[in-house]
């Protein structure tokens, strides 16, 4: 799910079980906590994601150009 969906849903939830709106309700407070903890957990891994997709992004870049340095190294070696 994209970030929408996931903050759209998380809203929807909190509001449901906040505990000022259901005081004295156990049950409402404990789903509150666990919306709240499902969605810190599935919006961390969304942003992890993308910090891990740039790093790897730029990795892969600079391992391509220094591929592409040690070809022309070899082929300009070859043809000396």
């Amino acid at each position: 799910a994209d970030d929408r969906v996931i903050r759209k849903a998380y809203r929807s939830l909190s509001l449901k079980w906040h505990p000022d709106k259901n005081p004295g309700n156990q049950y409402a407070e404990q789903m509150f906590m666990m919306v709240r903890k499902a969605y810190e957990a599935l919006t961390d891994e969304v942003r992890r994601w993308r910090k891990r997709g740039a790093a790897a992004a730029a990795g892969l870049l600079e391992r391509a150009q220094a591929d592409w340095a040690s070809i022309r190294h070899a082929v300009a070696a070859a043809a000396a």
